[in-house]
């Protein structure tokens, strides 16, 4: 039983700092201004998150498995992999609005007929 409330408490404990670093990476959404040099900065850690996501989502494959066999911490697990998700639909969102959206002459074209109005 000390194993289980052992890795609750850490399942619990990693989800919750999920959910902190999902939300200061959506505060880059807001950033103004922004250089080529905070671009590549702004790329790094979208790097960065890209690994953390993988390395996070082979922990949780691993829990998963070893827990849904015990048939323990189904609702710690389920928050646990909804961060994940979180966590990579942010740094996706953020590669849209700084690398992707730029470079997309369509949205570029509607930008400016927005911006006209």
């Amino acid at each position: 039983m000390d194993a289980v409330n052992e890795n609750r408490s850490f399942v619990v404990d990693i989800t919750s700092k999920i959910n902190e670093l999902t939300t200061k990476l959506e505060a880059f959404s807001w950033f103004e201004n922004v250089t080529e040099s905070d671009k590549i900065l702004i790329d790094f850690a979208l790097m960065l998150t890209d690994d953390l996501c993988k390395n996070l989502s082979k922990n949780y494959a691993t829990l998963n498995r070893v827990c849904k066999s015990k048939n323990v911490l189904k609702d710690e697990l389920k928050a646990y992999k909804q961060s994940i998700s979180d966590l990579k639909e942010v740094a996706f969102d953020i590669r849209t609005i700084y690398f992707t959206l730029p470079n997309d002459k369509e949205f570029q074209e509607l930008n400016k007929e927005l911006a006209s109005l």
